[in-house]
């Protein structure tokens, strides 16, 4: 792709960091919602995690995009911060797997950050789907922009997210904290009083597991958003830094019974295991007994009938 001389020098407004590993990413797809933005003046990074890509073929035909290799598989807290590193725009968006954002993304960011500057980093709505593009769900969101710095404090409300943040090097993603690891990031900015905002408008799309019920994946990011919010805490109110001490092979220890639960739960409504998932449901609704642990349990009797209708009903929504 021919860039324009004055696109080419310029300092890029906004650097773009994905990491590439092998089957997580459409690389392609990426790619392409990268340089269809109306927004041109922008960098890709792409951290290549030992991938079999072809990735020097995106950076020979098109100068905006860089290629940082990694000699071995690494963490992908290292990966991130490998790309934070080489980042020479203005201003950083992180999009992990599955996130593909739309041709306006970068505009509105760029042009939202530099009309508000106390606002740190950001994050949009977002519609979540399954591969096929069949929706699942909408991100949370509000009807306007909305700071939920205080928010992050109970809830990962941009899980789905792009996270966009100034380039000022001030913060890293940490290793024990993979599973979540933007999330750590953004309550290390809320523990130094930056401001966090959600833009209500949708940007782009997530693509969810096909195991959107449940996987390994979904448990343990659970697991470490409760472990970071412990860290948060202890941090904020009595002042000490508990994350070398982080039990990082144990990390349902720091979430809630009600967390662990539900866990165990949809483990094994996944399975079909329907008698052992009836005997965490019914542990869930003497914890707490709302209406969605009611339907679980009804439908471990339908054997997951009720589950199946719900999800074909909202794809048609």
């Amino acid at each position: 792709m021919n860039v324009p001389d004055n696109i080419a020098t310029k300092r890029k407004s906004i650097s773009i960091i994905v990491v590439v590993d092998n089957e997580k990413t459409d690389i392609e797809k990426v790619v392409r919602s990268v340089q269809s933005q109306t927004l041109q003046n922008w960098e890709l990074i792409l951290v290549d995690n030992v991938s079999n890509l072809p990735l020097s073929q995106y950076q020979e035909l098109d100068s905006r995009i860089k290629v940082v290799e990694c000699k071995k598989k690494q963490n992908i807290c290292y990966l991130k911060n490998r790309g934070v590193a080489t980042a020479t725009g203005k201003y950083i968006v992180v999009l992990d797997p599955g996130i593909y954002i739309f041709s306006s993304m970068l505009a509105k960011v760029v042009v939202f950050l530099d009309t508000h500057p106390s606002c740190y980093a950001l994050g949009t709505k977002v519609l979540v789907t399954e591969k096929d593009g069949n929706k699942i769900e909408e991100s949370w969101s509000v009807n306007n922009e909305k700071d939920i710095t205080m928010e992050l404090e109970v809830h990962n409300r941009l899980e789905y997210s792009p996270l966009v943040f100034r380039n000022k090097r001030e913060f890293k993603y940490r290793k024990n904290m993979q599973y979540a690891s933007n999330y750590d990031l953004l309550l290390q900015m809320v523990l130094k009083s930056k401001a966090i905002i959600i833009l209500p408008e949708i940007l782009a799309t997530y693509i969810k597991s096909e195991n959107f019920l449940y996987d390994e994946k979904l448990c343990n990011q659970r697991y470490t958003e409760e472990a970071i919010r412990y860290w948060y805490h202890q941090k904020k109110e009595n002042y000490k830094d508990i994350y070398k001490e982080i039990d990082i092979k144990h990390l349902s220890k720091y979430a809630s019974k009600k967390l662990r639960t539900e866990m165990k739960l949809k483990k094994y409504f996944f399975e079909k295991d329907f008698q052992k998932a009836r005997k965490y449901a019914k542990q869930l609704i003497d914890i707490d007994p709302s209406k969605e642990w009611r339907l679980y349990y009804m439908d471990t009797f339908l054997k997951g009938t009720l589950t199946r209708v719900g999800q074909g009903v909202r794809k048609k929504i």
